[in-house]
């Protein structure tokens, strides 16, 4: 697993808030990763790819 924090332009997939688990879904349309929308967390981890 790779970790990202807020701002990084990841890959297309899933990525899981490090402190409250929340998921989100980056695809083409969103390439910024922001704030946790749940807890204002920076630490994401990458759990699946879209590829």
């Amino acid at each position: 697993m790779t970790d990202y924090n807020c701002g990084d332009r990841p890959t297309e997939g899933v990525y899981q808030c490090g402190d409250c688990s929340k998921e989100i879904e980056i695809d083409g349309t969103i390439n910024v990763l922001a704030p946790c929308p749940s807890c204002g967390s920076c630490s994401w981890i990458q759990v699946n790819t879209t590829e």
